[in-house]
Formats: structure tokens, C-alpha cells, sequence
């Protein structure tokens, strides 16, 4: 059965557009590219200088925010009102490097309830601003209100963070709200972790967040 919830902003979003997030991170993110876990490590690698800034290697987080859910963010304040994020570019963003953006963007609208509109206005306070501008891979978490007139950052180090759509889709995930899978809380209920295939230094990116009901 096909319920609703409400959102941030009066309006509703159908429980199925949810699953088809899930389904995107799940399956599909290489988009006819090499696996996600290949990309996952590029992501990676890029990220080496900015570990001690990132959380699992490629996310932002506030300084306030909590990481207690399972794979998507819950609180309502972190949610995009009506499931709209406002963009832009960074004005030296290469046109050809944006319309790999764009296709990412195109496949969430066609598969999901998310929807991207370009900030063509300050009828939006809260934004994201996608640059290449410093070195690695990554993007904030979620929706934070802004009133600074600065965008919530995402990153794409060029040409290696967007080589495979995978990866470009990969961080948007992060902008709607959506953590790693690997860090799950239930985690251990459906797989097992062989922690000694797991190369040094990289520990802390399997580590369980602990459960939303403790």
C-alpha cells in the first residue's frame, strides 16, 4: 500500500518517490559506468587531503547535525521544502563538465519526486553551489537554511569526480539527504562485514551509526 507523508512546506510526498531514492543508491548509480564500489573508491582516494573534514569521506555535516537515522535524513528541518533544491554553478564551472551535472539532475526528476530548479532568483534563501573550485569530492548533507546568500557546497574535483555518472550522482544522493549504506545501523542484519578485507585507514567509513531508538 502506497501511503503519504508530510513534508517541510505543507506538501506531500509519496512514500514510493522515497523508494525510488533508496532504489537509485542501491542499483544503477554507475549508470552503464564501472561499479559503484569502483567510483566509491575514487571518491576516496580524491577526498585523501580532506579526510579529517569529511564525514565518511565525502559528506559535510553542520557542526549541530546528528547522524542517527538509517540511510536518509528524518528530521523534518533537514528535508528540502517540497522536495525542491534551487542550484547554481559556480560562474567557472566548464560548460561541457555542467551538462554532466544536469543529466544526473534529469535522472532523479525522471525516477523520483525531487525535483531541480535553477536559482535564476533570490526567491530562495537556501541553495547549493556546484564548483570544482577545491580539490575532492563531496557535497552537504541535506537542507540547512541559509541567510548569508552563500550555497550549500558541492564539489566535483575535475576532470576525476566527474569521469562516471555514478559519482556525480553519488554526492546528489548526499544533497537530498541520503548517508552510505555501509554505515547503516541495522547493517548486520542483512550482511557481514570481513573487517580484515578492509584496507587500513579506512575503518571508520564501516563503522555502524548507532540506532535512532537509543
Amino acid at each position: 500500500k502506497i501511503g503519504k507523508v508530510k513534508i517541510e512546506g505543507g506538501g506531500k510526498v509519496n512514500l514510493f518517490c522515497a523508494n525510488c531514492i533508496f532504489y537509485l543508491y542501491i542499483s544503477g548509480l554507475s549508470f552503464g559506468s564501472p561499479t559503484v564500489e569502483y567510483t566509491r573508491s575514487d571518491v576516496t582516494g580524491y577526498n585523501q587531503e580532506l579526510r579529517s573534514n569529511m564525514y565518511q569521506g565525502d559528506i559535510l555535516l553542520p557542526e549541530h547535525m546528528s547522524t542517527n537515522s538509517k540511510n536518509a535524513l528524518k528530521i523534518e528541518a533537514y528535508k528540502w521544502p517540497k522536495g525542491t533544491i534551487p542550484y547554481i554553478f559556480h560562474e567557472k564551472y566548464p560548460q561541457d563538465e555542467r551538462e554532466k551535472v544536469l543529466k544526473a539532475m534529469a535522472r532523479f526528476e525522471k525516477e523520483t519526486c525531487i525535483k531541480f530548479v535553477p536559482l535564476k532568483s533570490r526567491v530562495y534563501n537556501t541553495f547549493i553551489e556546484i564548483g570544482s573550485t577545491q580539490k575532492g569530492c563531496y557535497a552537504m548533507i541535506g537542507y540547512h537554511p541559509q541567510k548569508n546568500g552563500q550555497g550549500l557546497p558541492v564539489n566535483f574535483q575535475l576532470p576525476e569526480c566527474t569521469k562516471y555518472q555514478g559519482t556525480v550522482e553519488h554526492e546528489l544522493l548526499h544533497v537530498i539527504g541520503i548517508l552510505h549504506e555501509q554505515a547503516r545501523s541495522d547493517r548486520d542484519q542483512y550482511v557481514k562485514i570481513v573487517w580484515d578485507n578492509i584496507e587500513k585507514g579506512k575503518i571508520q567509513k564501516w563503522i555502524r551509526k548507532p540506532s535512532p531508538n537509543k
